[in-house]
């Protein structure tokens, strides 16, 4: 989980190189936040996720259906731009209508994501100092998906430095949500 954040942290920094978003104190803070960047890491497992992206072709060829970004990587993009970031820039707003986003990208932006990254590493005690969770609880599968995973994410970002873009569909569309999320830094330039 841990190699997963640092790729995330490669994702946004590959994103500032090729102008979709901006490097200012923002983006510098996203880096060290851990929640920002594993918000990160559902758009990334989305677009390497290969039987996904299979499940989806086939839908659209088979079904007709439309090959929309699933809302949990548009929530998690919409979050970490709004919520985290549109935050740190100025407390002082509010939405009109509090947003209802999904679950899964809610969950990463309370802290879940890190709470069970948190639980793999470390010995959790209670108040009174009984044992709460150990590492030990961790399965040797749930192990395995999240290195599977993170083996993905470092497939793709070294993909993205060779200019070899997979499921360049998906990605061009993540690309051009970035770049109007992010639109506003570009405008005065």
């Amino acid at each position: 989980m841990i190699a997963q954040e640092e790729c995330a942290k490669g994702f946004i920094l590959f994103l500032v190189s090729i102008k979709v978003i901006p490097w200012n104190a923002q983006i510098y803070r996203v880096t060290r936040d851990h929640r920002c960047k594993q918000l990160l890491c559902v758009v990334i497992d989305f677009l390497t996720d290969d039987d996904e992206f299979i499940n989806r072709m086939n839908s659209f060829i088979l079904e007709n259906k439309r090959l929309d970004i699933p809302t949990r990587v548009k929530d998690s993009m919409f979050i970490l731009r709004h919520e985290k970031i549109g935050r740190w820039e100025s407390s002082a707003w509010v939405w009109a209508e509090d947003p209802s986003y999904e679950q899964t990208a809610l969950r990463v932006s309370e802290g879940k994501q890190d709470q069970a990254k948190q639980r793999s590493l470390y010995v959790e005690l209670g108040k009174t100092g009984e044992v709460h969770a150990t590492p030990k609880e961790i399965t040797h599968e749930q192990a395995n998906t999240e290195y599977e995973k993170g083996r993905r994410f470092v497939s793709f970002l070294k993909d993205l430095t060779i200019g070899a873009v997979p499921n360049s569909i998906d990605y061009k569309n993540i690309e051009n949500g970035f770049r109007i999320l992010f639109s506003k830094y570009f405008e005065d330039v």
